[in-house]
């Protein structure tokens, strides 16, 4: 008994001097003082926004780890389209509940979009296919709900048919208009895009038309709203960019001023609230000790580019504190590294860490590459977003005039 109190002792005091460890299970972090001073944004700004898109390519020349992970993005996709139509994800968290994701055709169409060019010809013509028959299907990416939950099961594991998803999921903001703009333009189908122009602009008008509002230096926020700043920004982004393609100057300068201001409000985010990590009582089915990087879940390549810019160098170096804390992060099913009490991280905590190290970051490609684990289940929308981000910061991180 003597030798188990002096070895318990013995533990306790490495784990005291060990702050990696330590932080496996708490939601504080060292860089959460560094701010910057406030940025006036101007229409300039964000029609450079709007002009700027990412070029999905490859590294030439391409090399093993490429190779590697391009292989492992066309097998997912593969898998994903031989055993469609999937039922949504369903994670066990712990005393948070469990979180159900990829319910909803906005996600899947913004992944397929970013996988397509880093597939071989025939697998990118099967995509393709695939997301014109949908699209035929009435199954769009910026509609209200998404289809009834049906098909095989994602997960490797049994769940209990009581906690699956029974209803249609509901879209949580606008980001189905960006995926729209995404997969269009991936996909060369423009004629998609002018066809579904007219159902884009009555689903957004009511929004465009209401008030909307964000405190950026509230740090109490619980039901998500940096993630709802980042999908109407992103969807806003899309919207300008179908207008354009449409010759719609009408519905392009109606969206300016609400652009620019949300832009505003996701810069102001990033300079002026270094608390990045907040609780959510949205995205669980219970809300105990559930904490999410909001501000980075939904941020799409070119949004993520530009807070690098206007918000350098306080965000790369808050977001590296935060990941240094919590080594293995990137790892599927990994434990929990925030809030306590509850088994597995969410999927989105690793997207959102991989997103904006990518990105924001501007971490070496070489690590992204091997930061790209297995995926968390059958269809991991994610899983092809990490694939495609970690190859386009291998080949540089192009972008391209829109």
């Amino acid at each position: 008994m003597k030798k188990f109190i002096l070895c318990l002792v013995v533990v306790i005091g490495m784990l005291a001097l060990h702050p990696q460890v330590l932080s496996q299970n708490i939601v504080e972090f060292d860089g959460q003082n560094l701010t910057l001073p406030p940025l006036k944004l101007q229409m300039k700004d964000w029609e450079r926004l709007v002009e700027k898109v990412p070029r999905w390519s490859f590294p030439e020349p391409s090399g093993a780890e490429v190779r590697r992970i391009a292989g492992k993005l066309e097998a997912h996709v593969l898998d994903f389209l031989e055993g469609y139509p999937w039922r949504p994800f369903h994670h066990t968290l712990g005393i948070s509940g469990f979180e159900t994701l990829y319910g909803h055709p906005d996600e899947m169409y913004y992944a397929l979009a970013l996988a397509l060019p880093y597939l071989d010809k025939k697998t990118a013509g099967r995509v393709r296919e695939f997301g014109r028959n949908q699209m035929r299907a009435g199954v769009l990416p910026f509609s209200g709900q998404g289809p009834l939950p049906q098909g095989r099961m994602r997960e490797a594991y049994e769940v209990p048919e009581i906690y699956r998803l029974q209803k249609a999921a509901q879209s949580k903001s606008l980001f189905g208009i960006y995926s729209l703009w995404a997969w269009c333009r991936a996909a060369g189908e423009e004629e998609t895009a002018r066809r579904l122009w007219p159902q884009v602009k009555e689903i957004a008008a009511p929004w465009l038309a209401e008030k909307y509002t964000f405190d950026p230096l509230r740090s109490d926020y619980t039901n998500d709203e940096a993630e709802l700043l980042n999908g109407n920004l992103a969807g806003l982004l899309g919207y300008v960019r179908l207008a354009r393609l449409n010759g719609d100057v009408t519905a392009e300068l109606a969206a300016r001023e609400r652009g620019l201001q949300l832009y505003q409000w996701r810069v102001d985010l990033e300079r002026l609230n270094p608390k990045i990590l907040e609780k959510s009582t949205r995205s669980a089915s219970k809300s105990l000790h559930n904490f999410k990087l909001a501000r980075y879940c939904c941020l799409v390549p070119e949004v993520a580019e530009a807070l690098r810019e206007h918000a350098s160098p306080v965000a790369a170096r808050r977001l590296e504190a935060f990941r240094r804390e919590r080594p293995g992060w990137w790892m599927a099913l990994g434990d929990r590294m925030v809030g306590g009490e509850n088994y597995t991280n969410p999927p989105h905590f690793s997207r959102a860490l991989f997103g904006s190290a990518a990105i924001i970051e501007a971490v070496p490609p070489e690590l992204l590459l091997q930061w790209v684990d297995v995926p968390w289940c059958y269809g991991d929308f994610y899983f092809m977003e990490k694939c495609a981000l970690a190859l386009w910061c291998s080949a540089g991180r192009p972008l391209q005039k829109n």
